[in-house]
Parts: C-alpha cells; sequence; structure tokens
C-alpha cells in the first residue's frame, strides 16, 4: 500500500479516473461554447426580425403572438445566460494546501516552494489524497456544468419554438413588413 492507503490498482484507478473526468471537463467547456456562439446566432436573428421585420409592430393586433415572440426572446437570453454559467470557472480546492489542483498551485511563492511541499506530500503518503479530492471536486464541478448546458439546450428549444409559433402559426407570417434587402433571414420568402 501506498499513496495515504491505495493499493497500486486503486492509485492507477484513480489515475485512469482523473483523465476521464478532465477528458469530459474539456468535453463540457466544448460544448459550453458552440453552446454560446449558437445562442448568438439564433439571438442575431432573433433581433433581425424584431427590427427588419417590424415584428412587434405586425403583432399589435395580436396578443398572443407579441407575448410569445417576446417569451422567446427572453427564453434565448436566460439560454445564453446558462451557457455562459457553464463556461465560467467556478471549482475552487478545497485545501490550499493542494499540490495537483492548478488553482492551489498558483498560491505558492514560486516554483522552489510548490517542489519542496510536493516533494513534502510524496513522502508523506498524501498525493493520493489530493488526487481523490481532486477526482471528486472536479467531478461536483462537472455535473453542475453539464446542468447548466442541459438547461441551456432546453432555452434554446423552447424559445425556438415560441419564435416560429409566433410567427408562422398565429397567422402573422404573411403580416410581417421586412425591409427589402435588410439581411432578414426571411426577408426573401415574405410574400407580398
Amino acid at each position: 500500500m501506498n499513496q495515504q492507503g491505495l493499493t497500486h490498482e486503486g492509485w492507477e484507478l484513480a489515475l485512469v479516473q482523473y483523465d476521464h473526468v478532465e477528458q469530459q471537463s474539456s468535453l463540457a467547456a466544448t460544448k459550453a461554447t458552440i453552446l454560446v456562439a449558437v445562442q448568438a446566432i439564433v439571438g442575431g436573428t432573433y433581433v433581425t426580425l424584431a427590427k427588419d421585420c417590424s415584428v412587434f409592430t405586425s403583432f399589435q393586433n395580436r396578443p398572443l403572438a407579441f407575448l410569445e415572440f417576446s417569451l422567446a426572446g427572453l427564453l434565448l437570453m436566460m439560454g445564453l445566460i446558462s451557457a455562459l454559467a457553464a463556461i465560467l470557472p467556478k471549482h475552487r480546492p478545497d485545501d490550499a494546501s493542494d499540490v495537483l489542483f492548478f488553482a492551489a498551485i498558483r498560491s505558492h511563492c514560486c516554483s522552489e516552494h510548490y517542489w519542496k511541499k510536493y516533494l513534502e506530500k510524496d513522502a508523506s503518503g498524501l498525493l493520493g489524497r489530493d488526487l481523490i479530492e481532486n477526482i471528486y471536486g472536479k467531478s461536483k464541478w462537472l455535473a453542475k456544468n453539464f446542468l447548466w448546458i442541459r438547461i441551456s439546450i432546453w432555452f434554446l428549444i423552447v424559445a425556438t419554438l415560441f419564435a416560429v409559433w409566433s410567427i408562422f402559426f398565429q397567422g402573422s407570417f404573411k403580416d410581417l413588413q421586412c425591409k427589402p434587402d435588410s439581411g432578414a433571414p426571411i426577408a426573401a420568402v415574405v410574400p407580398k
């Protein structure tokens, strides 16, 4: 036994688990970044429709469509905020003496100090404990990130459904007055 009671197999399995958590962290960051880009594109389309096609003016006599399109905009903003919440780094070490977690490493005044603390942890068999604590902490953080990503995706889906419903199924598509050459996505297909 070594590394704070871990067997050799336990140590190897902890390293594999740590690598898995790191890969999942990269995946979460990639998904959240892509989601922010998608939210920006859909949000840009929403703003273009609202501005260049006078959606809110066209919906003056249709309060339900007005409400649905407004709600779509609110949900898009909430989705963007959720995606940004997934990107923000929030994980902090439980123990400032943790020599394996990057945020704790920066608390050391210099590389000599860090090297000394690392060797002390290694000699006392506490590196295994730091590794397990990092796996646990990062896994909890990762679960929250994936929750924010799921929330953001659902906001995007519901917002898109509300926007499409209000434009196409409330009988208002034909009433939209898009400015010619405005670049609005539906300007070319609005019947005259």
